[in-house]
């Protein structure tokens, strides 16, 4: 976040980004709350209902440090002047890492949202949903979520309808396909599980019974049961939000 002209100036340019990297640029005051940069982020994302984004969505403050959802009233530019105070009060990291330390402005799930409510909203949304997907598949593939393989293959099944269309049918491009890409699928933890032996480039034989052969069915299920991006994302969405999650930790009167 890089503050116009420093104390004396009223404006700051922010860019508030999404889970995938992708971000939007703004304009705010130093009086703004994080429910102005919420009110903005629906907008973008035409969302009618105000509640309804309202509900769903929140502002985090990232680093690889400290994660913090701001509530609603915060004014963001005071929680990030006080940030190094942050890093000191829940944090065991050094001087110099928190001297070194820069939050990015994302915009993330609210915490507060159940899974029945965030089924609903992203049923509704398309755009909220695909928000929502990158949220969950960041975390996932941090580790964040404790997924069973079987979900896991399901994840990845849906990933690649995701980002490389739906399964054409050629079983030896769809594995190598598969094989190539699956490192940014999951995580390290199951890719180990999932991925086969190659021996010169090539696949052994039995490698076509295992895992990766049930990545192709879970491929091929996702292309055809789910017939677009918008009902792949809330299915993702579905099978995240009923496992285990690690990250979460609430910290009062901040």
């Amino acid at each position: 976040m890089h503050v116009q002209g420093g104390e004396n100036v009223n404006t700051f340019d922010i860019r508030i980004f999404f889970s995938n990297g992708a971000a939007v640029q703004a304009v705010f005051e130093k009086n703004s709350t994080a429910n102005d940069l919420i009110h903005l982020m629906i907008k973008h994302l035409e969302i009618d209902d105000i509640n309804d984004g309202e509900e769903a969505l929140a502002i985090w403050l990232v680093s690889p440090l400290l994660e913090i959802q701001l509530k609603p009233c915060q004014i963001l530019y005071k929680i990030y002047q006080k940030w190094p105070a942050f890093l000191t009060r829940f944090t065991n990291a050094e001087d110099h890492e928190i001297l070194l330390d820069e939050p990015l402005i994302v915009l993330r799930r609210n915490v507060l949202l159940t899974l029945d409510r965030e089924i609903q909203l992203t049923t509704k949304y398309e755009k909220l949903a695909q928000v929502l997907y990158f949220d969950a598949r960041d975390k996932y593939l941090c580790g964040k979520y404790s997924v069973d393989i079987e979900s896991s293959l399901e994840l990845v099944g849906l990933q690649l309808a995701i980002e490389f269309g739906p399964c054409n049918g050629n079983y030896n491009k769809m594995i190598d396909l598969i094989y190539d890409h699956l490192n940014e699928l999951a995580p390290s933890s199951h890719t180990k599980l999932i991925k086969s032996f190659r021996l010169f480039g090539l696949s052994l034989m039995e490698c076509r019974k295992g895992l990766e052969n049930q990545v192709y069915d879970e491929y091929r299920v996702a292309s055809t049961h789910f017939h677009n991006n918008h009902a792949r994302y809330v299915q993702f969405l579905k099978i995240v939000g009923s496992s285990p999650r690690f990250f979460l930790k609430f910290f009062f009167n901040f």
